[in-house]
């Protein structure tokens, strides 16, 4: 009956920690969608595929000896490896945002700010939408 007892047991946040090898796949994945401004694009895609994370690990075992012609198979082994674990995807989404807030200097976790109203011209006409001349002779009525 020992079996039983772990059959519905919850893992505790933090228990496994990543490796040094996961560490440095992770942070550098993350950082050149930082440097790319993918962050935002990157968030939704993870939040997305979350429940097929076990599947994309396997799709990159299938995929592995067209992706070895790209990427070396070392570095594919160990995205697998680290797809499977259940909180991947959890772990990828944090480092984004952590690493996103970094780059802009800011303590929010907001990926993108909303723009700010238009500019008010003095003269009472909107900076942001200038009134452009109207032209009255567009078609041509002297045509056959």
């Amino acid at each position: 009956m020992g079996w039983l007892r772990h059959a519905f047991a919850v893992r505790v946040d933090g228990a496994e920690q990543l490796t040094a090898a996961e560490e440095a796949l992770v942070e550098r994945f993350c950082r050149a969608l930082v440097r790319r401004r993918l962050t935002a694009a990157a968030m939704v895609a993870l939040e997305t595929v979350r429940p097929l994370s076990g599947l994309a690990a396997q799709a990159l075992y299938f995929l592995s000896p067209l992706l070895s012609l790209v990427v070396s198979p070392n570095q594919i082994d160990q995205w697998a490896a680290f797809l499977q674990r259940p909180d991947a995807l959890e772990i990828l989404c944090q480092r984004l945002e952590a690493f996103q807030t970094e780059q802009d200097g800011t303590n929010g976790s907001q990926v993108c700010s909303p723009p700010g109203p238009p500019a008010e011209d003095p003269a009472g006409q909107d900076a942001a939408y200038p009134e452009e001349p109207v032209q009255k002779d567009i078609y041509r009525t002297d045509r056959p």
